[in-house]
């Protein structure tokens, strides 16, 4: 009788060892493939968490050995092949290269301010003299002093998310409730977008850009900046007046005076001002104590991870 046991017992690892051979012998799937750079950033969209997938074939790869030239800090990744992201790709490349802006760069913006979610409201509690969010569409255009230059409402822009717009100041408990028992701002449609709709979200990005760039331009000519228009070191200072105004009216001339001449490219700004600006770097006690990062670090970050999407010659 033993020995039947024992022979039982043997087969019995002997298939297990086998079944466990051939499942490690099983190639895994390969993780998705991101496009464009893997940077420290900062969303507003906090509560999209979509999976990544596979780019959509209009979508241009992005050399990533040049987007990354300041590894610091916390690293997130953003792909803009997030499905709620990449969506967008087509009309972006339908509206904006009329505009003069390259499509990638507009997805890319997009895609860091509202992760492709027309109803994102950037903070939730804060609120224009309007009573609308501070921060509204797909692009983040500030109320009120976007909408008045873009000529646009709040209202117009919330017209078709679910109310209410803004949300409370405390976080949802685990029953979906919050604590001082106010309805949770969804950031969701109330319905699917019109073609019509979708198309003027990118009409309203593409002029929001222009105002920035207005802004930028006027901040590198007066600090005799003359990065190439077609390169990622000019547009990632586009970005700066709306990630962060400081960075351009105030840092950009601090750099220029420590140098003794304009910054030859956006890394040396960068490095230039970290060097002499404790708040434009990277804080890992703050980090370590969970407290956010300078607005100024963030803006940077911002700056770049949008800025650097456009290759060098972009149309």
């Amino acid at each position: 009788m033993l020995f039947w046991i024992l022979l039982g017992v043997g087969i019995a690892s002997a298939l297990a060892y086998r079944a466990s051979r051939a499942e490690a012998a099983t190639p895994k799937p390969a993780p998705p493939q991101l496009t464009g750079p893997v940077m420290p950033g900062d969303p507003d969209w906090v509560d999209y968490t979509e999976s990544q997938t596979s780019p959509p074939a209009e979508l241009p790869k992005v050399d990533t050995s040049i987007v990354m030239p300041f590894p610091r800090g916390p690293e997130i990744n953003i792909s803009l092949a997030l499905p709620e992201i990449a969506k967008w790709a087509a009309l972006c490349h339908q509206v904006l290269p009329a505009h003069g802006i390259p499509p990638i760069y507009g997805l890319a913006w997009l895609g860091v301010e509202s992760g492709g979610n027309a109803c994102a409201t950037g903070g939730r509690t804060a609120t224009g003299p309007d009573g609308y969010p501070r921060e509204v569409s797909l692009f983040q255009a500030y109320n009120p002093d976007d909408l008045k230059a873009l000529g646009v409402t709040a209202e117009e822009l919330c017209s078709f998310c679910v109310r209410p717009a803004v949300g409370p100041k405390k976080r949802p408990e685990a029953d979906g409730g919050f604590l001082d028992g106010t309805e949770r701002n969804r950031q969701q449609l109330a319905a699917p977008l019109t073609d019509e709709q979708s198309a003027r979200q990118i009409e309203i990005g593409a002029g929001l850009i222009k105002l920035k760039r207005a802004d930028a331009d006027r901040y590198l000519q007066k600090n005799g900046v003359t990065w190439p228009a077609t390169s990622p070191d000019y547009w990632a200072a586009v970005k700066c007046p709306h990630a962060w105004p400081p960075i351009l009216a105030i840092g950009l001339g601090q750099v220029t005076k420590h140098l003794g001449r304009a910054p030859a490219s956006w890394s040396e700004f960068r490095a230039t001002y970290e060097k002499i600006e404790p708040l434009a770097r990277y804080d890992a006690a703050r980090a370590e104590a969970k407290q956010d990062q300078s607005p100024i670090y963030r803006g940077l970050r911002n700056c770049q991870w949008v800025g650097f999407h456009v290759p060098n010659e972009a149309p």
